[in-house]
């Protein structure tokens, strides 16, 4: 028989082991929902490992380690310290070696350097053969330096790069708009080195940095753009979107290019978390706990729920070995765009990839969707 005492350590046993538990599932949620927007939103400029020993080097040929991104086929760059290789396709590989084609240098290193394995693939516009100048766009925290280059096309291209990147990431698919008559704009925005700064110095996924794009829109406007067609990489592409769904000026946009996009940042989550193990449930209140204290609204970073609101035609280049972004979030996306999208899958390609694997047939793809947007010529009348 149990005594009232008895009962009563037990209610009080009870009674704290449902506090401990309450307590530290609140203090794990509190901060999970910290790691998670410390690893979506931190800051951008993290610098990249430089883990690419240069083991001999001429004017024709590169060789490093082999690695599974070193021996990939396509092309590529190494980026120095001092210098900079446009490296092309792999001439062997044989004893962990990978020799490959140099295209071009810049700078100066020396074998036994290390260099970052750089998909961006270019330097400098002036590598890429582009002619531009620099202007300060006015944004609504202040200049945002944007490269331009002229066209005879009145519609406008701007290219807005993703987070953890910076503008270099554009000249891999700017001569392609540039070779058709398109004047493009490639600006920086908020936090971006040599921009202006928020007070957060915090990414946003598009939640502030849309007003910068809007900047450049105005800009092209003012210069008698008729049209833009807006381009977006990685986190660039939820910029763009998000830009579409609140700006004043997203009815002057013809036509959305998309290349690796986030088209949902809540899919990032669940894939980080699925990496850390950490329980659906923990996530499901975490995500909760993130809106609450860092003003998160999740449906706001949801592009592919409100893809029935878009209207214009929309270019998706994704690789299906993405494993930052799910190839299948795009799919997705595609598929309730219906006649309006186009999904260009990149076989082999890892994130932002497309382009490095087949120059070639990602700006033939680019430049037929481009030719597509233009009116066709009126007829004489008889």
């Amino acid at each position: 028989m149990v005594t009232k005492r008895g009962r009563l350590w037990f209610s009080r046993g009870l009674a704290i082991t449902v506090f401990v538990v309450a307590g530290g599932l609140f203090a794990a949620t509190w901060y999970y929902s910290g790691e998670i927007e410390e690893a979506l939103f931190a800051a951008r400029g993290v610098e990249p490992t430089a883990d690419v020993v240069l083991l001999d080097d001429n004017a024709d040929q590169v060789s490093i380690p082999a690695d599974p991104r070193t021996i990939q086929p396509g092309r590529w760059g190494l980026d120095f310290p001092s210098g900079y290789i446009e490296i092309g396709g792999v001439v062997t590989e044989a004893g962990g070696i990978a020799t490959r084609e140099v295209i071009a240098t810049e700078g100066s290193f020396n074998t036994g350097e290390r260099a970052v394995w750089d998909r961006t693939a270019f330097a400098t516009p002036e590598s890429r053969g582009i002619e531009y100048r620099e202007v300060l766009l006015d944004g609504p925290l202040g200049p945002l330096p944007a490269w331009v280059t002229d066209g005879d096309s009145s519609t406008w291209v701007i290219f807005v790069h993703g987070a953890g990147a910076d503008r270099r990431e554009a000249l891999r698919a700017l001569p392609a708009a540039i070779a058709q008559g398109h004047p493009t704009i490639t600006p920086t925005y908020r936090n971006d080195d040599g921009a202006s700064r928020s007070s957060s110095g915090r990414h946003g996924f598009g939640r502030n940095e849309w007003n910068d794009v809007e900047a450049a829109v105005e800009f092209a406007l003012a210069s008698d753009a008729s049209d833009i067609v807006l381009v977006g990489f990685g986190t660039g592409g939820s910029i763009v979107s998000v830009f579409m769904r609140h700006s004043r000026l997203a009815g002057e946009v013809k036509a959305l290019v998309l290349d690796a996009p986030i088209l949902d940042a809540g899919v990032l989550v669940d894939r980080i978390s699925g990496e850390d193990k950490v329980p659906g449930f923990i996530v499901a209140w975490s995500r909760a706990m993130a809106s609450f204290r860092f003003g998160i609204e999740w449906s706001a970073l949801d592009h592919v729920d409100s893809a029935d609101d878009l209207t214009i035609p929309v270019l998706v280049f994704h690789g299906n070995e993405d494993e930052y972004a799910p190839v299948d979030v795009s799919r997705r996306y595609a598929d309730l765009l219906g006649d309006r999208g186009t999904l260009v899958i990149a076989e082999g390609a890892g994130h932002g990839e497309a382009w490095n694997v087949d120059p070639a047939a990602y700006e033939a793809a680019l430049m037929v969707f481009l030719e597509g947007l233009m009116e066709p010529p009126a007829e004489d009348d008889a």
